[in-house]
């Protein structure tokens, strides 16, 4: 899921698949679904960094898209992933951050 972040943030829009939600949710999303996925691999405990993480890539890739030729840096962006991946703490906070053990559990699995 980070590869395709990295790739969806820098990569020439041409190049993409066409996805008919907004630029501003997309954003969003993949953040919110990032900071769920690795607050549910993470002990509880690490969600803050996660989060601080995860706003230092998008960060990172909103100032690389400067370097590219298609591409622009937008402030709109990072209050999006920052938006995605506060909703994405509270989900977590609120439960959901034992997804990977609510999986298993559906599966089967003891421990």
């Amino acid at each position: 899921m980070v590869a395709a972040a990295v790739c969806a943030s820098l990569f020439p829009v041409s190049t993409l698949p066409e996805v008919n939600i907004s630029d501003k949710a997309g954003h969003l999303a993949t953040y919110g679904l990032l900071t769920l996925w690795f607050c549910g691999v993470y002990p509880r405990r690490a969600a803050l960094a996660v989060g601080i993480a995860l706003l230092a890539m998008g960060v990172t890739l909103e100032g690389l898209q400067a370097f590219t030729e298609s591409r622009t840096p937008e402030a709109a962006d990072l209050l999006a992933n920052a938006a995605g991946i506060l909703i994405g703490l509270v989900l977590a906070r609120a439960g959901l951050d034992r997804w990977c053990a609510m999986v298993e559990s559906l599966l089967g699995a003891n421990h």
